[in-house]
């Protein structure tokens, strides 16, 4: 972290390139995407970043997708900090 940013409070925000699992027509499917978060373990992005689930539920399932929705980050595969949050 940059001292003028440590200084102000903000939290790093991560691009992550993470393996999700998630279930389709009676198949589990693992894929590679990307997600943006102020988290970057799988559980946590899960628990508390209800904005990049909702993202990549609708990348993966559609907005039109009305059956139960199953998503699971399994691991992160690499991360890079791209900007500091403001609280």
């Amino acid at each position: 972290m940059h001292k003028a940013e440590v200084g102000m409070g903000g939290r790093e925000i991560y691009y992550l390139d993470v393996e999700v699992s998630y279930k389709k027509n009676k198949s589990i499917i693992r894929t590679r995407t990307w997600a943006v978060s102020k988290y970057k373990e799988p559980r946590e992005i899960m628990v508390n970043d209800i904005k990049t689930m909702s993202r990549l539920d609708d990348e993966i399932y559609g907005s039109k997708y009305k059956s139960q929705k199953q998503l699971v980050i399994i691991r992160v595969h690499s991360y890079k900090v791209i900007g500091f949050s403001i609280s």
